[in-house]
């Protein structure tokens, strides 16, 4: 290919080393690309660096190469399971960060998806696979390529609660704390008619009911505070206090 490209009288040319959180390349934080060997984190040979060859022979040729990254695809749409059967891809390795990123790209039904895999309780039908308590999220589980696979390990290990807990009340339900108010913006599956929280901050009490009439996965219309319309962020109310919030989404 570098041939005909020099005899064509190019100068330069652009090889893809990032396609979805994997990479052409040796990397200490991503796996090897599924598109070197058919299965992401197989190495394709010993000594052999997919992009430092591709740098060298441009080289040889007289022409530059340019690396393109793609910082944001985690898996190829329609790509088969097996795309992320290594234990080094960020979605395996923080699943509840997926969930943050869908809620940000407005995906509710996806991150609710990642969420419900994730979500313990809904392994209890396989816990003599998974050999972990039924109510605690474990640091790994076992891939399909192991021969425990589907077996977790190191419950108390991890702060992957932390980070579900995060993903579900900051993202999906949408309802986290800034600077100069309360943020409500939930990113929340299609078919959900809407739901209730309260919330304690900065010593008041906030009852917070989310209307969703038009089934939309994000988007904020509007927002009242005690009858009164308002904008995200909800400002600070007096400590003690007991407001009333109503966020229709559209």
């Amino acid at each position: 290919m570098l041939d005909r490209l020099a005899s064509a009288g190019f100068n330069a040319v652009i090889l893809q080393v990032r396609s979805a959180c994997d990479a052409f390349y040796a990397s200490p934080y991503e796996p090897w690309s599924s598109w070197l060997t058919g299965s992401q984190g197989t190495p394709p040979g010993d000594y052999y660096d997919p992009l430092q060859f591709a740098v060298q022979e441009a080289y040889k040729r007289g022409m530059e190469l340019h690396a393109w990254f793609n910082p944001y695809r985690v898996k190829l749409s329609g790509a088969s399971s097996s795309a992320l059967d290594s234990t080094r891809n960020v979605s395996v390795v923080h699943p509840d960060w997926a969930m943050i990123a869908e809620c940000k790209l407005g995906r509710g039904d996806l991150a609710m998806k990642l969420y419900d895999a994730l979500l313990p309780y809904n392994q209890n039908d396989m816990i003599e696979m998974r050999e972990a308590e039924p109510y605690s999220y474990c640091q790994f589980i076992m891939g399909r390529d192991h021969t425990a696979y589907g077996r977790a390990r190191h419950p108390w290990l991890t702060g992957s609660a932390g980070w579900v807990y995060t993903a579900a009340t900051h993202w999906i339900l949408g309802i986290r704390p800034g600077f100069d108010g309360l943020i409500v913006d939930p990113c929340i599956p299609g078919d959900w008619q809407g739901f209730e929280v309260t919330r304690q901050w900065r010593g008041a009490t906030f009852r917070i009911q989310v209307k969703n009439p038009g089934r939309v996965q994000k988007g904020v219309k509007s927002i009242s505070l005690n009858g009164r319309q308002v904008t995200c962020p909800i400002p600070p109310q007096k400590p003690g206090s007991i407001n009333e919030v109503v966020v229709t989404m559209g």
